[in-house]
């Protein structure tokens, strides 16, 4: 299945049509909406390193026709997922933290949206490769994960909650969270892989099983443990053991 790629703006996008700016959208050009298959036609063409700038507004999709540059010296390569980021380059401390920041506030910000309905993970959290200006013939990669997207694959699909008697947490979601946050915490990353056809009850149930690494005493491997790094290291374990905690995301009287 295909899939394409996006980065998730550090701000909220505001919007462009409100109630009382009439005398702004006369001096600006309206967006062109697009169609489902205008979109699909969008993301199959290769237009080369640049920011589409795309709004979704009353259930339609907006084209704002003011491409930006990326910023960026993006490699003509293929984009390498997180997984293997964790595996085979050197990230310092701050820098997990950093992408450990960003992956949990992209959740969060978009929790209730389609972009959280399919499966976020080590392999769908990709990096774009860039050129090196002292060395072009080089790429490197920086801390700026994108989201691999998946089109018109249910069994990819996560629900918001999941109610079934058979699993050990009901919010598939922050469970993906609590993941992703665990490997960005790992020294080494686990090889084993999910069989892509296991049921949603499988993956939340390795999923939990899999959380309770975070309970380790040695866990996050941060590396030095000075008096700062400590306790930014029993900050980021606490938050990783709460995505696991299934009593922390029930009515108090069921608890």
């Amino acid at each position: 299945m295909a899939t394409k790629e996006v980065r998730f703006s550090e701000l909220e996008t505001t919007s462009c049509h409100s109630d009382d700016s009439s005398s702004a959208r006369t001096m600006l050009a309206s967006p062109d909406s697009m169609s489902k298959q205008e979109f699909c036609g969008l993301l199959k063409k290769d237009v080369g390193p640049v920011k589409i700038c795309l709004q979704v507004e009353d259930r339609c999709l907006l084209d704002l026709a003011d491409s930006e540059t990326t910023g960026q010296r993006l490699a003509r390569r293929k984009s390498i997922p997180l997984a293997q980021v964790l595996n085979f380059y050197e990230m310092s401390r701050k820098r997990r933290v950093v992408l450990a920041f960003t992956l949990a506030r992209s959740i969060w910000q978009y929790y209730d949206s389609d972009w959280t309905s399919t499966s976020w993970s080590a392999s769908s959290i990709q990096f774009m490769l860039e050129t090196d200006r002292s060395a072009p013939t080089q790429s490197h990669i920086t801390c700026a994960p994108s989201f691999t997207v998946r089109f018109h694959e249910d069994e990819d699909r996560v629900p918001e909650c999941f109610e079934s008697n058979h699993v050990g947490h009901k919010y598939p979601r922050i469970l993906s969270l609590g993941t992703l946050l665990l490997d960005v915490g790992r020294e080494f990353q686990d090889q084993g892989t999910q069989q892509p056809s296991s049921s949603m009850e499988q993956r939340i149930n390795n999923a939990c099983t899999s959380g309770l690494e975070a309970s380790d005493p040695d866990w996050p491997h941060f590396g030095y443990k000075d008096k700062a790094a400590e306790h930014l290291r029993v900050l980021y374990k606490d938050a990783t053991v709460a995505c696991f905690d299934s009593n922390l995301f029930k009515p108090k009287c069921d608890r």
